[in-house]
């Protein structure tokens, strides 16, 4: 592991060991897929670097519970009154 890629791990990980242990777990088991024989700056990039965000068309491309627009989904309004 070069000597950057673990002061970036530290600093990814803050102060928890067990961030710090899971980063350095995924980037090893990367790098023995790909029969690496160094971990560096450059596989961390590759490995966390974040997806381009992309907005779905419509709703139900959405990730979570489904959406149907035809469903009624008024809740029951709660009456917040403060007493004096």
């Amino acid at each position: 592991m070069s000597p950057s890629l673990k002061h970036t791990l530290c600093e990814r990980a803050g102060e928890t060991i067990g961030s710090l242990t899971n980063l350095a777990a995924q980037l090893l088991a990367v790098a023995a897929q790909r029969q690496l024989p160094v971990l560096d700056d450059k596989l961390y990039l590759e490995v966390f670097a974040s997806p381009q965000f992309h907005h779905p068309l419509n709703p139900a491309q959405l990730p979570g519970p489904s959406y149907d627009p035809k469903e009624n989904h008024d809740q029951e309004k709660v009456d917040l009154h403060l007493a004096p």
